[in-house]
């Protein structure tokens, strides 16, 4: 399970980046830098370690968040938000809950990875999926 629920995580994170939020000061080699980061964090999941996948997941969407545009500061929020509650609920090797999988089933996550790997592939030309 932990290790469905650790590709889940992974998967969701590439389902939900997006929109609001306060301004960004940081450049577009930042931001791109940063979606770089995410991307390789979602790609390398550790099947031996998945709480270490998980942990740098994380780190990858603070990051992100801290230097993302408008345009994609507010999903990125909601994805990374969602991420940390299933990283809680997994913690000590528990199972999360379905009200905390539902979270990351929610639309919302659809859409917001849509406007994040738009916004990725169209900027910085990298693929988050």
């Amino acid at each position: 399970i932990t290790r469905i629920t650790s590709v889940s995580i992974v998967a969701a994170a590439a389902l939900a980046l997006g929109a609001c939020g306060e301004g960004s000061e940081a450049s577009e080699a930042e931001v791109c830098d940063s979606l770089k980061g995410v991307a390789s964090a979602m790609k390398q999941g550790d099947v031996e370690d998945p709480s270490k996948s998980r942990d740098q997941l994380i780190a990858e969407m603070e990051g992100f968040v801290e230097v993302a545009p408008d345009e994609v500061k507010g999903d990125a929020a909601k994805l990374l938000e969602g991420i940390k509650q299933i990283e809680e609920s997994l913690g000590g090797g528990g199972t999360p809950s379905e009200e905390d999988l539902a979270v990351l089933a929610d639309e919302s996550y659809d859409k917001a990875s849509g406007r994040i790997g738009e916004y990725a592939e169209k900027t910085c030309d990298i693929d988050i999926g």
